[in-house]
């Protein structure tokens, strides 16, 4: 039976900078799986935004998030919190 890689990552907040240096690392160990869990957005689910120009900021944040994600090669999971 083969080794499955899943790797994991957690409350990004729209925290670029650290996401990146998060997937330097995660790229070198090349997992099967990313899993992100939490909030990866920069406006948090309990707060949800009430004006057009907030909800489109919210989308372009997760929308980042999970585009450097994807540029991992593995397949990615979310799991909002």
């Amino acid at each position: 039976m083969a080794d499955t890689r899943i790797a994991v990552i957690g409350d990004v907040h729209h925290e670029l900078a650290s996401l990146d240096r998060a997937l330097e690392r995660v790229a070198i160990l090349r997992p099967d799986l990313v899993v992100s869990v939490g909030d990866i957005g920069v406006d948090l689910p309990f707060r949800r935004p009430t004006d057009d120009e907030a909800l489109k900021r919210h989308h372009d944040s997760v929308h980042d998030v999970l585009a450097r994600l994807r540029g991992v090669g593995a397949p990615i999971a979310w799991v909002p919190g």
